[in-house]
């Protein structure tokens, strides 16, 4: 009885010590990512680790989805994120992580900078159409 009250009143505190912040979780989604780009480099530079260097991208690219997921990706893992997908050949997904980019930075330049040049570079984007997503972007950053 006594017992069970000390526990109850224990267990909110256990938790708050358990749970971490959204800077913390940033920190190691940061930190993580960076091991697994330095492990994907060292990888790409080996031709029989081929396969080793495809599981790495594709750990890496999920973490980038689990940072985003979590509000706890920084401008740098975006960045990190648009790059990867740019270097190989993920331009969809290049595209993607830009437009989740600018939508959790709205104010960062350079987010809406990458943005606009992956817009415009992009296969669906109509050359001839003068209302075309770049161009909608360019207004909305106009205004």
């Amino acid at each position: 009885t006594t017992q069970q009250q000390q526990q109850q009143a224990a267990e909110p505190q256990q938790q708050q010590q358990q749970c971490i912040t959204k800077a913390e979780a940033a920190q190691l989604y940061r930190l993580y990512s960076r091991y697994l780009s330095d492990r994907l480099d060292a990888l790409r530079s080996d031709e029989s680790k081929v396969l080793d260097a495809a599981a790495a991208a594709q750990q890496l690219f999920k973490v980038f989805v689990r940072a985003h997921d979590a509000e706890a990706a920084g401008l740098e893992l975006y960045e990190q994120w648009v790059e990867l997908a740019s270097a190989l050949g993920q331009h969809k997904v290049a595209l993607k992580a830009s437009r989740l980019a600018c939508e959790a930075f709205p104010s960062s330049a350079a987010t809406w900078h990458t943005r606009i040049y992956l817009e415009q570079r992009s296969p669906s984007a109509s050359k001839s159409s003068s209302s075309s997503s770049s161009d909608k972007l360019l207004i909305l950053i106009k205004q």
